[in-house]
């Protein structure tokens, strides 16, 4: 799921980060959002960070929910 909505959001992987949050289209703001708020489980699976890293997202916890403004 995590890939799907980046993918639909970002399109494919990008060869360089996003910018900065604020620059984000809403829609990748939100999917953004939702990714950081996911429970500390989800962030276990070495695949869901995996995903975040393809998009060159920042891939722990702490780090995305930071980019997103969340705390």
């Amino acid at each position: 799921m995590a890939a799907a909505a980046l993918r639909l959001t970002f399109g494919p992987p990008p060869p360089e980060p996003p910018g900065p949050y604020e620059t984000l289209p809403e829609d990748a703001q939100r999917a953004v959002r939702v990714l950081a708020g996911m429970s500390e489980p989800t962030w276990q699976w070495v695949n869901f960070t995996e995903i975040l890293t393809a998009w060159s997202l920042p891939s722990e916890r702490d780090a995305l929910r930071g980019y997103a403004g969340l705390r």
